[in-house]
């Protein structure tokens, strides 16, 4: 089933944005602070994944962020990074690893309810609900031998013991300080991403 196409208010948000990369991308932040980081894939359709950031602990793990990611279009000269990512692997580290500059345009930072979100986040995250988790927006932008490709949405939940809403908003003061889409376009994404807000 093919993904649903991205709203128009978040497409033109993002042409508006800031690039901007922390030095840490998420994979690299979670090991460091938990010691450990592992992907589980819990859906991955075409133009559309589902996936818990985790971190582990004698054999249990805690999702640090679930991740919605919508593939914008199709990408046949990403072969490889899309057969390693298909496989499991992390979206960033796979392009960095590849010679891919790898930027977040900041569309959104806020929070959401974790009350109002699927069953398995809560799961995931070994949360009770209700709870309010830091929701990031953006979208990744990859450039290599000055070859720019807008490569997807991703929509962010990160757990409260990783990421809380302040500390997202230090890292991304651009979607704090003047959100480049309103909360109506975010519950159109939390929709399209099957994450009923």
């Amino acid at each position: 089933m093919p993904a649903k196409p991205i709203p128009p208010a978040v497409l033109e948000a993002a042409r508006h944005a800031t690039a901007v990369e922390p030095e840490l991308l998420n994979s690299e932040r979670i090991e460091a602070r938990f010691g450990s980081y592992g992907i589980d894939l819990i859906e991955d359709r075409e133009g559309l994944r589902l996936a818990s950031l985790y971190s582990s602990n004698n054999g249990n793990k805690v999702c640090r962020t679930f991740a919605a990611v919508c593939v914008n279009g199709e990408h046949r000269e990403l072969l490889p990074e899309l057969e390693a990512i298909g496989g499991g692997r992390s979206i960033g580290a796979t392009f960095r690893r590849n010679g891919w500059a790898v930027a977040k345009r900041t569309l959104y930072t806020g929070t959401a309810t974790l009350a109002a979100l699927r069953e398995e986040v809560a799961a995931a995250m070994r949360l009770a609900p209700p709870e309010s988790l830091a929701l990031h927006v953006y979208q990744l932008v990859l450039d290599k031998n000055g070859r720019r490709i807008d490569y997807a949405t991703i929509l962010e939940l990160h757990h409260p013991q990783y990421i809380d809403a302040a500390e997202l908003a230090a890292l991304f003061p651009e979607g704090a300080a003047d959100s480049t889409i309103n909360r109506d376009a975010v519950r159109e994404l939390l929709t399209l991403f099957e994450l009923n807000p």
